[in-house]
Order: structure tokens, then C-alpha cells, then sequence
């Protein structure tokens, strides 16, 4: 959930990541750490850790991230190769769920739909039968205090699952004069907010 969501609790906010956990689910799933790399051998074939990860072309901030997530990840031994698609064919691949992983821009509403993440067809094929009763009851409720209860208990479970990773929020800052005065409290989704009541 974004900070300045109604539903958003200082809970939600990134526990950060475990090296030595990440590790051992590797271990787990049979990979194994040699020179430098993460391999698995099957039939006498040894094959690398390798993902592709799928930009926009025409997106100079993605692709500037995409070369940071790849540092950082062939720093562990993952190998990554980064695909720069033209937005066609990379609205195609996002359709058909065709990559290792893809970085995505999300405009995020005011009042909080997850189905992007957790609903049917969501971007990550993720399925869990807790989440999708959760999903289902939050969509046919008002009832404010439930659905932040069980906006709680999406957070719990996806800081285990983890389908999707969120990276970070863009932000806005307002510099106004120090004599300006009204009720000043520019928000996440409106940065003029109550700008009505602002005078000299």
C-alpha cells in the first residue's frame, strides 16, 4: 500500500530482505554456489541461474533501475539478462505473462484495489486460497474497520509469499513561502489540498 493510503499501516512498510534466507530457498530447491554462480545439474547437464528482465525501451528510468536490480543480483551470482522491448511488444509480453520479471509502473487510486496483485489474472500468477476469500470479502464490504482488518492480513501474507515487489513511490514536495498561511497539508494524492484556504 502507498504511505498516504487510508488503509495503510506502518506494518505494511518493506521488512528489507534476508541474504541468508534467500540463500537457503536455493539450497532447498537443489541449486548449488560455484565459482561465482548459482547452478543446478539435471541429467548430467549443469545449467546456470539465469533471468530475464523485461524494460521498456523507451523508458530511461526503468532501464537505469533494471542495471541496478542486475549489479545487485550478479553480485550473488544470479545471472540477468535485461530485455528492452519496444512498448508493442512489451505490452504483449506483460498480456501473455511472458518473463522471469518485468518492471512495471502502477498508478495507485485513492481507495485501494488490489486485484492488480492478489485478484484473478493478477500480474504474478499468484494463487492462494486465503488471499482470494480475503479479496472476495473486501469487495463486497463497506465497512471500513474489516477491510483494514483484512488489509492487515493481505500485508502478513504477502510479506511471506512476496508474488511482487514494489520498489518505491515517486513523491512530491511543496516549497511554499513561510508566510503563507490557511490550513497546509498537501497529501500523497493531492499536493494543493485545501489550497481553498491558503492566503497571504
Amino acid at each position: 500500500m502507498d504511505y498516504g493510503s487510508w488503509v495503510y499501516q506502518e506494518q505494511d512498510a518493506s521488512s528489507g530482505y534476508n541474504l541468508d534466507q534467500a540463500k537457503q530457498l536455493l539450497v532447498d530447491n537443489k541449486w548449488s554456489y560455484r565459482n561465482g554462480y548459482w547452478q543446478i545439474t539435471e541429467n548430467y547437464r549443469t545449467q546456470r541461474l539465469v533471468l530475464n528482465l523485461v524494460v521498456k525501451a523507451s523508458n530511461s528510468n526503468h532501464i537505469a533501475v533494471a542495471e541496478n536490480i542486475k549489479t545487485q543480483l550478479e553480485a550473488q551470482g544470479i545471472r540477468i539478462n535485461i530485455l528492452q522491448y519496444t512498448d508493442q511488444q512489451y505490452d504483449a509480453a506483460l498480456t501473455a505473462k511472458n518473463y522471469d520479471m518485468i518492471l512495471c509502473s502502477m498508478y495507485l487510486s485513492t481507495s485501494p484495489d488490489l486485484t492488480t496483485f492478489f485478484g484473478d489474472n493478477n500480474l504474478s500468477n499468484y494463487q492462494n486460497d486465503e488471499v482470494k476469500e480475503i479479496m472476495q470479502e473486501v469487495k463486497n464490504t463497506t465497512d471500513d474497520n474489516v477491510i483494514k482488518e483484512k488489509y492487515k492480513r493481505l500485508a502478513e501474507i504477502y510479506k511471506t509469499d512476496i508474488p511482487c515487489i514494489s520498489l518505491y513511490n515517486n513523491k512530491q514536495t511543496i516549497a511554499y513561502n513561510t508566510s503563507l498561511v490557511g490550513e497546509i497539508s498537501p497529501n500523497w494524492f493531492q499536493p494543493f489540498y485545501g489550497i481553498e484556504t491558503w492566503y497571504k
